[in-house]
């Protein structure tokens, strides 16, 4: 099972809940998994981080887009296009918050002007997938949120396979 089917199992059907909280200066994302090898929870990440690149408006803005993806997921009768767009998407958008914690866990043992550039690159993807997460959502915005570059080389960036992709989003619905 991949990770991407082991997201799916923990968020189909448990509800639409917000995973990003600021308090203060720390950043929160509340995700955690584990099962057959794979385990990870992201805890709190201090302003530290805040100071290489601003970290925390993406991450409420990515975490805003998840949540009402969820809403207008669980709101879709059946299995349209526009169903599955929206739960590969927002399968997509929770993968980010891992692939953000691990960037953000190396940064915080060893910052490096390496890992400041593959922070830049992380949120340049993901404020991309974001303005396709808004297009999904209301397609009138299609002309104001153009995204640079499309979903499959965001999908490449994010190590993800169209069959593992559409394997999750199957058990996502199921």
């Amino acid at each position: 099972m991949s990770i991407l089917q082991k997201i799916a199992n923990k968020f189909k059907g448990n509800g639409c809940e917000k995973l990003v909280q600021v308090n203060g200066q720390d950043l929160k994302i509340n995700l955690g998994l584990e099962g057959g090898g794979v385990k990870f929870n992201i805890g709190e990440f201090s302003s530290q981080i805040k100071k290489l690149v601003e970290v925390p408006q993406i991450s409420l803005d990515l975490d805003n887009t998840q949540y009402l993806l969820c809403q207008t997921i669980s709101n879709m009768k059946g299995h349209s296009e526009l169903k599955n767009n929206s739960i590969a998407i927002r399968l997509q958008l929770i993968l980010a918050f891992n692939q953000l914690a691990s960037l953000l866990t190396s940064i915080k043992e060893e910052p490096s002007e390496d890992l400041k550039m593959q922070l830049s690159q992380w949120l340049r993807f993901m404020e991309d997938l974001h303005k396709h997460s808004i297009t999904t959502l209301d397609p009138s915005k299609k002309t104001t949120t153009k995204s640079s570059m499309p979903l499959d080389e965001i999908r490449k960036y994010q190590g993800i396979k169209d069959n593992e992709l559409k394997d999750a989003v199957k058990e996502y619905s199921e």
